[in-house]
């Protein structure tokens, strides 16, 4: 219970750390800091969209005065670039009190961690005051008045296409599956095929073991490996990496036969499931 214990507090540990939001773009509220956008004037903001299908962003807005005219909002890929990547239009009679207000454009299906641009444009009458908030609430962008920057934030939340956003964190999950399989590949099996050459009785030891065994003889293996081949002068570049992967997966791969040849896989498991190892196993897994 220990080991559970140990292992549960790490798992929220990791998932707060995961969940914060010193990245992400909150919606902010009118404050003391005058920002305001009026005809022939610009308020943007730089922003990093956290999911792939950025397709809107929602502003705080509050009119004064009657309003006509347009509110346009030019999406770029920097403050410094010059070509538009989409837009939104949306008429400033819709503006009648301090609210929230989407502008839609669309999709951006390869948003994902890629940095942008936003400005509001405004040609009509009366003037629109902007929500924004300290400096501090956005790490990853800020206000621009007029093209130029200044020390706040915009009040702002970016919206995402339910599709691209969907598929962009299936890439993402594909992407670190495939670089824990490399993980192990080049730090766990190495190591790991290691250990069943030189202890016979490797099944005594726990799962957990083995691999923390396994992954610290890897990561001596090939300073080692590096150090020899540069001694004699044999300059194999990076397929050296992969060669102690390549074969301890052939020595695993045999043993895994014999294994199997001389011993039923299911009862194999079936004793696994019913051994004091198993809890330890998943919660290591």
């Amino acid at each position: 219970m220990k080991t559970f214990s140990i292992s549960a507090a790490l798992f929220i540990i990791l998932a707060l750390a995961a969940c914060s939001s010193a990245g992400s773009a909150t919606l902010g509220s009118m404050t003391e800091s005058e920002v305001v956008i009026q005809s022939g004037s610009t308020v943007g903001q730089t922003f990093v969209a956290e999911n792939a299908g950025l397709d809107g962003l929602l502003i705080f807005l509050d009119p004064e005065g009657e309003l006509s005219g347009e509110v346009r909002l030019h999406l770029r890929s920097d403050s410094q670039a010059k070509t538009v990547i989409s837009q939104s239009v949306i008429s400033a009679d819709q503006i009648t009190q301090a609210g929230n207000y989407l502008f839609e454009f669309d999709p951006q299906s390869d948003s994902f961690r890629k940095y942008y641009y936003a400005f509001l444009e405004y040609e009509g009458t009366g003037l629109i005051w902007v929500g924004n908030a300290q400096a501090e609430s956005y790490l990853d962008g800020a206000l621009y008045v007029d093209h130029h920057p200044v020390d706040r934030q915009m009040g702002f939340q970016l919206t995402y296409h339910p599709g691209y956003r969907a598929l962009g964190f299936l890439r993402e999950l594909l992407y670190w599956f495939v670089i824990l399989l490399a993980a192990i590949f080049l730090f766990v099996v190495p190591g790991f095929s290691i250990l069943t050459l030189l202890l016979p009785d490797l099944n005594k030891l726990r799962w957990s073991s083995r691999i923390v065994l396994g992954i610290g003889i890897s990561l001596s293996l090939y300073p080692i490996l590096f150090l020899l081949t540069y001694l004699v002068n044999i300059k194999i570049g990076a397929i050296l990496t992969w060669i102690p992967g390549l074969i301890g997966s052939g020595i695993l791969l045999r043993k895994a036969a014999t294994c199997l040849r001389y011993s039923s896989l299911r009862e194999k498991i079936r004793l696994w499931f019913h051994s004091e190892n198993l809890l330890p196993d998943l919660i290591t897994f």
